[in-house]
């Protein structure tokens, strides 16, 4: 039963750091795509960029 829990406590650190890693990515995305929404003087498109 120690071991299930120390592959559990791993696993969750494991995830925890993926999910860390891939933050900064997405805040990426994210910021494009805002950028994207409001470009001044363009009109609004909706390509398959924006879904």
């Amino acid at each position: 039963i120690l071991q299930e829990i120390f592959d559990v406590e791993q696993n969750i650190e494991f995830l925890k750091k993926t999910i860390a890693d891939k933050e900064a990515f997405l805040q990426v995305a994210h910021t494009r795509l805002e950028t994207r929404t409001r470009r001044p003087n363009v009109e609004a498109c909706r390509d398959p960029a924006m879904h």
